[in-house]
């Protein structure tokens, strides 16, 4: 009889092992040319996507840090590109006080602006998408925006959607702790969900959008405080004592009535 062939790398084996390689299965085929060349095809799109967004979050910075004291071109940088990289009709930067929502900057194909020009601000109705984001969810994606039951409760809502021809819908808040500011909004005019990425890119700009408001904030607090200085140290310099304020001291200094307040050496170099 003609001895049984071992399989190559099963010499020196135990019977268990040996049996084990014989039964390893042999069908399995080699991933076709086309096909790595779709897994590369694929790789080198999803490359090109993140580098594109890391792009634009590196730019949208460098419009902050040039643009101290001064949202618009930061938000107008900030809708341009997100329309872009989420392949959106429109999109939509909005401030929240309360739970009245204001349109600040509109890009794309959109004709909102003019819309609330002749209506003015919306008040967000619980279930709509500002209002879903007031209540503490941090991001509203609507798959289809004429199957969500705020488009048919809501006149208001349903004719901004009808105006933009809007049918996928993303909102994310811009929130400085649990204080929502604002919102940035995207839509498409066609069923066709944003991706995670998408969204994810979203949350970056939003929470840029929350460090540039902050920015400017502290910009203006700065100024108003150096200003009212100034003001102070004019009407002191006049040698109109009588009414002389130093806003730095947070106290009144009236000459007819030295302030227990001010320490003494401040008096003596006042020259009151």
């Amino acid at each position: 009889m003609t001895a049984a062939r071992v399989p190559e790398g099963a010499r020196g084996m135990t019977g268990s092992a040996k049996t084990a390689v014989r039964k390893r299965p042999t069908n399995g085929r080699r991933p076709s040319v086309a096909g790595m060349q779709a897994r590369i095809d694929a790789l080198e799109a999803e490359l090109s996507e993140a580098l594109e967004q890391q792009s634009a979050t590196a730019e949208v910075l460098q419009v902050i840090n040039s643009s101290p004291g001064n949202l618009d071109p930061v938000f107008d940088a900030m809708v341009q590109k997100a329309i872009t990289l989420c392949d959106a009709a429109s999109g939509t930067l909005w401030t929240c006080s309360g739970e009245r929502f204001d349109p600040i900057t509109v890009g794309g194909a959109s004709r909102l602006g003019e819309w609330f020009r002749q209506h003015g601000p919306t008040r967000a109705a619980p279930d709509t998408p500002g209002g879903r984001l007031l209540s503490g969810e941090r991001v509203v994606h609507i798959t289809d925006v004429r199957q969500d039951p705020a488009y048919r409760a809501h006149p208001r809502y349903r004719e901004m959607a009808d105006l933009e021809n809007c049918r996928t819908f993303v909102a994310v808040g811009l929130r400085k702790e649990d204080t929502l500011l604002g919102m940035i909004t995207a839509y498409r005019q066609e069923v066709r969900p944003f991706s995670d990425k998408q969204i994810a890119l979203l949350e970056n700009f939003a929470a840029q959008a929350v460090i540039a408001m902050e920015n400017v904030r502290l910009i203006t607090e700065t100024r108003e405080a150096l200003g009212q200085q100034t003001a102070a140290a004019e009407v002191f310099f006049r040698g109109d004592h009588q009414l002389a304020w130093r806003s730095c001291a947070g106290v009144r200094i009236d000459a007819r009535k030295r302030d227990p307040a001010v320490p003494s050496p401040l008096w003596h170099l006042l020259d009151i």
